[in-house]
């Protein structure tokens, strides 16, 4: 088993002008962290942090079950875009690229900012490739939410001898600015105890017990997630198939 890592970004175009190339600045930074254990101490703590070239910002840090989560809540960072590259000027560090109306960008690559002559105090490690899409402002958005399984990868239950498993997930909202709250079903399988143990867009369901016999070979039953908005004006539901592998 793994660590899962996350991470989600936005940004919005500070002057309004025609073309892609200017400043850039972030407005929102999530990286979700979902560890095979639990954590053994919740934790949340607020750090103000300076990056280099690009401004500072405030981060909350949160660590509950098996999650560990880093949310940008006040932001004055700012990247630059030249000739469609994305990344800082001043510390010539380019870290990603807009083709067409698609960005690609890994926000954070130690290697590369080594060899500009950074240093870092703990060993450090690269953050996820990031793929999504430039959209003009006043442009409908689509809003969606849709439900990732962290494990089992594969989205089938393979109980080991004494009948126990565990089901991590999370809910990704679009767009990321809209905050609220969620709630999570997971559908009863019969002759199979389990308890639901939500942590906002994050939820761990555990199962002990075996399947009824009347069970098909592979009988799917379905995670559930709803969503409401802080402001009442946004509702989302989707659910997710979960296949129980009988032996």
């Amino acid at each position: 088993m793994r660590v899962h890592w996350h991470e989600k970004m936005e940004l919005v175009k500070v002057h309004r002008s025609s073309g892609y190339d200017g400043r850039w600045k972030i407005t929102q930074y999530v990286v979700d962290q979902v560890y095979p254990f639990n954590l053994s101490v919740p934790m949340q703590q607020t750090r103000t942090q300076k990056v280099p070239g690009m401004g500072s910002a405030t981060f909350r840090f949160n660590a509950f079950g098996h999650d560990y989560k880093m949310e940008l809540v006040n932001s004055s960072l700012y990247l630059d875009v030249r000739n469609n590259k994305i990344g800082s000027a001043k510390n010539n560090v380019w870290i990603g690229q807009i083709k067409g109306n698609s960005v690609t960008m890994q926000f954070f690559q130690p290697d590369q900012m080594k060899h500009k002559g950074f240093h870092f105090s703990q060993n450090v490690f690269p953050s996820t490739p990031l793929k999504g899409t430039v959209t003009p402002i006043g442009k409908p958005i689509k809003k969606y939410i849709a439900i990732v399984v962290d494990f089992p990868e594969k989205r089938k239950m393979d109980p080991g001898p004494n009948g126990k498993f565990k089901v991590m997930a999370h809910a990704e909202i679009f767009p990321g600015t809209m905050r609220g709250s969620y709630s999570w079903r997971m559908d009863k399988i019969p002759g199979v105890e389990q308890n639901i143990f939500p942590g906002g867009n994050l939820v761990i369901v555990e199962f002990k017990g075996k399947p009824t016999e009347t069970m098909r070979l592979y009988d799917a039953y379905l995670l559930h997630v709803f969503f409401k908005s802080t402001d009442g004006k946004c509702f989302g539901e989707n659910s997710i198939d979960l296949q129980w592998k009988q032996k």
